[in-house]
């Protein structure tokens, strides 16, 4: 079979004077076929500190996890996924999420997520409402969550691609959580950032009850809001779903109109959040919670919006399907004064 090789590069850790390259070796496409790629990790400088972890199948991610020689640790993961950007003829890409540790530190150095790769087993079919939307040009830009610039891109793709925390308005000390983080960010105190957060998780007080534990477990529609995610996800036609909404959650237009208004919902948006930063400062920690609270956000921001652009009937949504993917697959940018975390007070890189 033949195959080409695509080389990945990471320039990671700032002042950091090395690179970690990923070559994969991508086979010629044959959607009949279970085909696999196969790969390399290894330091830029040093090709001889390299690791060979299990080749990645379609159907499942592939896990890393490597101490190198310079005392740095990778951990995350490796999945082949489908998308279409208008500009591009691939379908396929591979995408990663890695986390760098160093000296066996249990707090992360540094945080890479999004497209790393992609390859050209067939054009791409915008009309396909089962790829995902996604702009390389924004991905790229996505290597850290906690570094994104709001400023760097246009208006437009603001509007659908990224969606921002917007705290609940009303004054309650339930929700003082940011504002701490906040006030200890700007004092540099990253040390007692990770030790506010823990302590939200383990609901020291202040925070009692206030951590999400489970999702699906809050009060209300937004208790099925990450079961109506999985079931968008599997390939319904968006530009359905004012009608969709109404029928998953036995409701009407104004009924839901009114409850994504409400107090209950905007509370448990807020405590979404909160859980949210605790998990990303703390990360490691409760990573199937993560992903899951990130579904349910992804899925408020995009029925807010759609719900907020009805035909004059209200019967439809008047956001065409582009926007509508783009909106689905939105990227959380970070509160920009709580991330990225402080510099640690002491770290050495060898």
């Amino acid at each position: 079979m033949n195959s080409q090789i695509k080389i990945w590069e990471d320039q990671v850790i700032p002042g950091f004077n090395d690179s970690l390259v990923i070559h994969f070796k991508i086979p010629t496409w044959n959607d009949e076929l279970e085909n696999t790629v196969s790969l390399t990790i290894f330091w830029k400088k040093n090709k001889q500190d390299s690791y060979k972890p299990k080749e990645i199948f379609v159907s499942s991610p592939c896990y890393i996890q490597h101490t190198f020689q310079n005392g740095i640790t990778i951990n995350g993961n490796l999945d082949i996924k489908n998308f279409s950007y208008f500009n591009s003829t691939d379908t396929l890409g591979i995408f990663g999420d890695i986390y760098y540790y160093i000296n066996e530190n249990e707090n992360y150095i540094w945080h890479t997520a999004g497209f790393l790769i992609s390859f050209n087993p067939k054009p791409a079919n915008i009309d396909d409402e089962k790829t995902h939307i996604i702009d390389e040009s924004i991905l790229n830009k996505l290597k850290t969550a906690a570094a994104v610039n709001p400023m760097a891109v246009s208006d437009s793709e603001h509007a659908w691609s990224f969606f921002y925390y917007k705290p609940f308005l009303k004054k309650s000390p339930d929700f003082s959580f940011p504002a701490k983080l906040v006030s200890l960010k700007a004092k540099g105190q990253r040390e007692l950032m990770q030790n506010e957060a823990l302590d939200f998780i383990d609901g020291i007080v202040p925070y009692n009850l206030q951590y999400v534990f489970n999702v699906n477990e809050l009060y209300g529609d937004i208790g099925k809001f990450k079961l109506f995610y999985d079931f968008l996800y599997k390939g319904k036609i968006l530009t359905h779903i004012i009608e969709q909404t109404c029928v998953f959650f036995d409701t009407s237009v104004k009924d839901f109109l009114i409850y994504l208004e409400s107090d209950s919902y905007l509370e448990n948006k807020q405590r979404l959040w909160e859980t949210y930063f605790a998990l990303i400062i703390t990360m490691g920690y409760d990573n199937e919670n993560r992903t899951a609270i990130m579904k349910v956000m992804m899925l408020c921001n995009f029925l807010e919006k759609v719900f907020d652009h009805l035909d004059d009937a209200q019967f439809t949504t008047t956001l065409d399907k582009t926007k509508l993917f783009s909106l689905f697959n939105a990227s959380i940018v970070l509160n920009e004064e709580i991330f990225p975390l402080p510099a640690k007070s002491s770290m050495s890189i060898n």
